[in-house]
């Protein structure tokens, strides 16, 4: 082992963390990002490990990226190492939760709730986006998953048209049957 590594770094990567270290801490975090959008867990731990103190890190970020992708191991040790708390997860109108519901990461999503304690309110922040979204990428399970869960109705998924412009292959009868409160179609996941 290098004695200028704490770690046993792939010969191939070295290179590469030398390169990064020789240059603007923006680009480190930048890399950090990247390696928690593609949810490569043990090489994010170790970039934090080689670079920090010295680079300020924002785990945040790395929440919102990791969420979308449904790295849920990685978004555990984000939001310990990192201390996170409920104003990072609902940061930029709640995108980390979002985006796991629009990329149908259940277990991301209902851990992020669990977890930072969101709330209906949550749910519902940015015109509804996580419905809206998940809806149009079809993402049923998330779908019921917010109607259940936060009591979301077709009124709250339809907050920016999405709905009605975007999947017009999505009958309105079956919607309504579906969604509704009070309909037999309801489900509750």
């Amino acid at each position: 082992m290098d004695p200028a590594f704490p770690f046993e770094l792939p010969t191939a990567l070295v290179p590469l963390v030398l390169a990064y270290a020789c240059t603007e801490t923006a680009k480190i975090r930048d890399w950090f990002d990247e390696l928690c959008t593609q949810g490569k867990q043990a090489l994010a731990q170790r970039v934090v490990a080689l670079f920090s103190p010295g680079v300020p890190f924002n785990g945040g970020n790395a929440l919102r990226a990791v969420s979308a992708g449904g790295h849920l191991e990685l978004a555990r040790w984000l939001a310990e190492h990192f201390a996170l708390t409920a104003a990072d997860a609902r940061d930029w109108d709640n995108h980390a939760l979002r985006w796991a519901c629009a990329r149908g990461q259940l277990s991301t999503a209902r851990w992020l709730v669990e977890h930072f304690g969101l709330t209906a309110a949550d749910a519902r922040a940015s015109d509804n986006h996580a419905l809206n979204r998940a809806c149009v990428l079809n993402q049923l399970s998330a779908v019921c998953w917010l109607v259940g869960r936060f009591g979301l109705t077709l009124t709250d998924g339809r907050a920016s048209g999405v709905l009605r412009d975007n999947i017009p292959e999505i009958p309105e009868a079956w919607i309504l049957k579906r969604f509704e409160p009070g309909s037999s179609g309801r489900t509750r996941p």
